[in-house]
Order: C-alpha cells, then structure tokens, then sequence
C-alpha cells in the first residue's frame, strides 16, 4: 500500500503563482503558420487584443525580444516549420458549385500563389498537375462527386 503525499497549502499557492507568472509572460501567440510564394509567414495575435501581425518566420526566430515574448512550445512549431517543413499540398478545396445540367464546378485556393480559380469537372480531368497536388481528403471527396454525376 502507497502512500499519497499531499501538497501543503503554501507549496499549491507557490504553484499557481509560478504558473500565473510563466503564462502572463508570454506575449505573443502564433495562430497560423502559412507558405506564400516561398515565404514562410506567422499569425501573431497580441494576447488579450485584437490586433494580428503577419510577419516573416525567420525574422521571428533571429530576434530574441520575439522569442522571449512567445511560449517555447511556440518557438518549437516554428522552428520545425522553418526547417522540417514536409511538401504540402499546393491546392485546396475551397467550395463545390452545382449547376442545373448537373455539372460540377470546384472552387480552388492555390497555396502558393494566394488566389482563388474555378474549374470544372471536365477541366479537372485534363489536367494532371491538380490532382498531383492535392490534400487527400480533397481528391476523395471530388472523386466521389465526380464519380457520382457519371452514374
């Protein structure tokens, strides 16, 4: 049979005052990582504020007053970002159209460049650098839509 120790009253008072000063020390929070034409970019949001800064990640982790102001966990995400970023997906599903002759018509985010370009199914087939560069999940639910209007 164990034992279990308990805190004392001043030793819980003493953690929760290091934890309310480790975490009202930190700034900044990273919200968004993003790759934008070659450019890795951070969401900062102010804690307890409105306000969101986009800013280079490389010039957040050559900066120590940015790097004091995140939390490490923080600093860990963006440094793996930085560094060990695999291939992402370059295109993404924004939204699917129907329209009366039962043609479809996707919506779709280029990552990389920022913008936003329809095409339609028939379009879609022809071109093979789409659906090599595609989120899984997003194939697989256009396939399936595709799939279905043949039937």
């Amino acid at each position: 049979m164990t034992t279990i120790k308990s805190r004392g009253f001043l030793s819980k008072v003493k953690g929760l005052y290091y934890e309310f000063n480790d975490d009202t020390r930190i700034a900044y929070r990273v919200v968004k990582m993003v790759e934008l034409e070659s450019i890795k970019y951070a969401y900062v949001v102010m804690r307890y504020s409105h306000y969101v800064f986009r800013m280079v990640i490389n010039d957040i982790l050559s900066d120590t007053g940015w790097i004091n102001s995140l939390s490490q966990i923080d600093v860990r995400n963006l440094t793996l970002y930085q560094f060990y970023t695999p291939n992402q997906s370059r295109f993404a599903l924004h939204s699917i159209m129907f329209c009366e002759d039962n043609d479809i018509t996707f919506k779709i985010t280029d990552r990389q460049k920022n913008y936003h370009r329809s095409i339609s199914y028939s379009d879609l087939k022809k071109d093979e650098e789409l659906y090599s560069n595609f989120n899984g999940l997003d194939l697989l639910q256009m396939g399936y839509l595709c799939g279905k209007t043949m039937t």
